[in-house]
């Protein structure tokens, strides 16, 4: 599997695999190290809406020219923490769902396996610039 997010040094950190991007879906998977994890051995909660936030963005920025890059921003994150985060490796899929010329919405989830950790929804701005 590829890394993906080199060109976002705190995504690089997190450490993504990616498993499939196309237009309007995105699904990466992540090994959990013990720096991503809370003091109760868990996924840590901000980790979990990170990795969230990650893939309802990226599901929405698709380019198939590297040298044409989409970039966005967030403008709204509503995260449903369902069960305590994994211990190896978690699954997160982005899909989205509505977009118009400037905003689109997308839904989330990260998954252990068979067992849901979480769901999210949000909202995203696409941005001409990244800087």
């Amino acid at each position: 599997m590829e890394k993906f997010g080199s060109d976002s040094p705190f995504i690089s950190f997190l450490g993504p695999d990616l498993i499939e991007w196309r237009d309007g879906y995105i699904q990466v998977g992540f090994d959990l190290r013990p720096e991503l994890m809370n003091r109760a051995g868990i996924l840590h909660g901000g980790v979990t809406s990170a990795i969230l936030d990650h893939v309802g963005g990226m599901c929405g920025l698709y380019s198939d020219d590297p040298a044409k890059p989409v970039y966005g921003v967030t403008l709204n994150l509503n995260v449903n923490f369902l069960s305590p985060g994994g211990t190896g490796h978690v699954t997160a899929t982005g899909t989205r769902v509505k977009s118009g010329r400037s905003v689109f919405f997308s839904e989330m989830t990260l998954m252990d396996g068979e067992t849901m950790i979480a769901t999210a929804t949000g909202v995203f701005k696409l941005n001409k610039s990244h800087r």
